[in-house]
């Protein structure tokens, strides 16, 4: 029979997670380490997260990385993590947000700041009502265009980069049941590519499509939310019929085949399940992944090479999808003003 003092030990004994470097090689690398983070602090009572191997790494994977560490560390407790000393920390991560966003103890930290460059450090963007739906709206208007001012473009990408942020925190602010939705970002001049990586710890794309879908699994819903027309249940469903930003379940949709318009990728990972889409030898390829993050998180990468008409991509690919909808059972059949291609219109009126 064991003493007092040998079950006292053995409640205390530390667990060690080490975060490998290997799993920072890709976007999606890091669906794997999600569940194993999740499965790790679940599953024991004192544990240690091991930073000291990460690394520089896309915005995508800073942000669901560290939102899933600091959500466990709030939920589990007795969660630590470590990192040897100040001078073995990733700059890159450090002046990004990555250890301040997971609360891990870094001392001196250098975060970046919202000026104009060629980054957006981990930032959260509060969607606190403004008092009513039209400020609200406008909040969102006014934040889409910060951030994208933020990285220096020409004006058709920066109209494009603006849609993405203003589709995505809309997005937040209609489904997902938070206040907070977090953003960061790079821009890689040598490499003419961006990536854009917004997220939210709130409740899900499974929860927020079953409102309108009963009894279907979650791999099915992912891919409802990803068609247009099927995802427009919007808690401001009492807009009127037309009004400018009348949802319409055409924004996600719209999003992703912008960014294969500009070749690049679209990624979103929610629940346990995340999907990939990008074009390989001019074909669409679309690939599911098993994962773990209790939110929604959202990556968009795309090329700087590829400088089209803004307008005239938007307005192709929201016909396409009007179309598409045409042949889809209870699809909304007419994208919204806003996601459709009359975003900014009325602010560039005034």
């Amino acid at each position: 029979m064991r003493s007092n003092k040998e079950k006292i030990e053995k409640e205390y004994i530390m667990e060690t997670l080490k975060i490998s470097n290997d799993v920072f090689c890709g976007n999606i690398d890091c669906f794997k380490n999600l569940i194993d983070i999740y499965n790790f602090c679940g599953n024991s009572k004192n544990n240690i997260l091991d930073l000291s191997e990460i690394k520089e790494v896309n915005p995508f994977n800073m942000l669901v990385i560290a939102l899933a560490l600091k959500e466990c560390k709030n939920k589990f407790g007795n969660i630590e993590c470590y990192i040897p000393n100040n001078e073995n920390t990733d700059k890159y991560m450090q002046y990004m947000g990555f250890y301040e966003t997971c609360d891990a103890p870094v001392r001196d930290v250098a975060k970046g700041n919202r000026r104009q460059g060629r980054y957006i450090c981990i930032t959260k963007i509060s969607l606190e009502s403004q008092g009513s739906i039209e400020s609200d709206y406008d909040m969102i208007e006014q934040e889409a265009k910060k951030l994208a001012e933020m990285i220096q473009f020409d004006k058709e990408l920066g109209e494009y980069v603006k849609y993405c942020f203003f589709e995505m925190i809309r997005n937040v602010y209609e489904h997902a049941d938070t206040n907070d939705v977090y953003v960061c970002a790079q821009y890689w001049p040598n490499h003419n590519l961006i990536e854009i990586a917004i997220a939210d710890k709130g409740c899900g794309i499974q929860k927020a499509m079953s409102k309108r879908y009963k009894d279907l699994p979650e791999d099915v819903l992912m891919k409802y939310a990803m068609t247009p027309g099927l995802s427009a249940l919007s808690n401001h469903a009492y807009l009127e019929k037309d009004d400018y930003y009348k949802n319409s379940g055409y924004g996600l949709y719209m999003t992703k085949e912008l960014a294969l318009a500009y070749e690049g990728s679209f990624i979103i990972c929610s629940g346990n399940y995340a999907r990939r889409y990008y074009c390989y030898q001019y074909s669409l390829v679309e690939k599911e992944h098993k994962t773990k993050f209790n939110g929604t998180a959202i990556a968009i990468r795309f090329s700087t090479d590829k400088t089209p008409n803004f307008r005239s991509v938007l307005e192709k690919i929201k016909n396409k999808a009007e179309s598409k909808s045409k042949s889809i059972k209870g699809a909304i059949k007419k994208a919204s003003k806003s996601s459709g291609g009359d975003y900014g219109k009325v602010k560039n009126a005034e």
